[in-house]
């Protein structure tokens, strides 16, 4: 995810008083804000006083900003509240009836650690990440706070190969059963110039990008999410690998990788071709963990009847059970295929990081085929796109 902050649409978006709060109890930053003309003025005003701070402080400002627009969405805000009813924290939120930008930066201001869940937990949501499984088990417990060498490694890789990132902060999350590190490199401040048709004007422009690395000890699982080549991710797995788990054995370059969630998409649909003359596949069964949790939350769901995936996305949908907070760890689909040896039924079995149950006749791997078609199981090679 790449930073770019608009400090004046920020400033112009939250009250002022709420602004001055934030300044003032979280970064110990006392403002005097006087009366202006116009909008604007006010707005370059706040924006000019706080471009004044030294490097560091500015960036770290910047930075948990970053955070709270992130949040300043409808769903942002509704996650925000669950974490809160789910703790059972009374809120008194005064700004209820404002935009979101102002309800996102009163959590951060008054309730740090629904803040930071919430935040953290909206960064790891499902999304394309590069995945390793089989790495070194190291306990959460044994892990929080290693920020400092993570860093520095990202700095000097980045320094190194593409110019940029010179300075590093990293933030670490206990999940309990996995644990988050986000990374923010950024470039040292840049004073450009530029003419906003008036006048010329200065403004301090310091660029970054994000790196979300998940960790679960279950399995040694490894998750990065950022922009970049798949060669990119690989060498920052490399980093996490040496700088945070301390583990001599390499990543590994490539690695069968299950996307089981797939199965349960909308609009996911087991095709068979017509050539293969086949029925339609049956998901009978699966199994899904509650994602980002203390306790080893799970529910089973079999169906015995119907075809395709939608028997068992209808019986999620009727126990409101989602891929936002749940993910799917095993998965039974029954394939059928006439003419190939006896009934042609085979079965495969499915479950994270890398289980399967192929069998070594046709039909087994016809199914194996199909498995990778649909994008259910991936096989990673040098050509993979980059996604710069």
């Amino acid at each position: 995810m790449s930073i770019k902050f608009d400090w004046s649409y920020f400033i112009h978006m939250v009250k002022q008083d709420l602004l001055l709060e934030y300044l003032t109890k979280v970064w110990q930053l006392d403002l005097t804000v006087g009366d202006f003309e116009t909008e604007d003025d006010r707005v370059a005003f706040l924006r000019a006083e706080i471009e004044k701070l030294a490097t560091d402080r500015f960036d770290d400002i910047q930075i948990d900003l970053t955070k709270v627009r992130q949040l300043s969405t409808k769903p942002g805000v509704q996650r925000l509240i669950l974490i809160a009813n789910n703790s059972n924290q009374q809120v008194d939120d005064p700004y209820v009836d404002l935009n979101v930008y102002n309800r996102a930066l009163f959590y951060r201001v008054n309730y740090h650690d629904i803040f930071q869940t919430a935040y953290v937990l909206n960064e790891v949501q499902p999304r394309k990440k590069k995945l390793r499984h089989g790495l070194k088990s190291v306990s959460v417990k044994n892990l929080m706070g290693k920020t400092t060498e993570l860093a520095t490694q990202i700095s000097e890789y980045l320094t190194k190969n593409e110019k940029r990132g010179e300075a590093c902060k990293v933030d670490s999350h206990d999940f309990g059963s996995s644990i988050c590190f986000t990374a923010y490199p950024t470039n040292y401040p840049q004073d450009l110039l530029f003419f906003d048709g008036e006048q010329w004007k200065n403004e301090v422009n310091r660029p970054g990008f994000q790196i979300t690395f998940l960790y679960y000890p279950e399995g040694g699982r490894l998750e990065i999410d950022c922009q970049g080549s798949w060669q990119k991710k690989h060498a920052l797995m490399q980093i996490f690998n040496t700088a945070v788990l301390e583990s001599d054995v390499p990543v590994p370059l490539y690695q069968l990788q299950f996307n089981l969630d797939k199965l349960v998409e909308d609009g996911f649909e087991m095709v068979i071709d017509p050539q293969d003359m086949g029925e339609e596949p049956q998901l009978k069964s699966i199994r899904l963990k509650r994602r980002h949790s203390n306790t080893p939350e799970r529910y089973t769901i079999e169906i015995d009847n119907g075809t395709g995936v939608t028997p068992i996305r209808d019986a999620m949908n009727h126990r409101r059970l989602t891929l936002e907070y749940y993910e799917v760890d095993q998965a039974k689909i029954s394939f059928k295929f006439p003419g190939l040896q006896k009934t042609g039924w085979v079965t495969v079995d499915l479950s994270l990081p890398d289980g399967n149950s192929p069998g070594s006749d046709e039909k087994d791997e016809k199914a194996q085929n199909y498995l990778e078609k649909w994008g259910v199981i991936s096989r990673e090679d040098e050509s993979s796109p980059s996604t710069d």
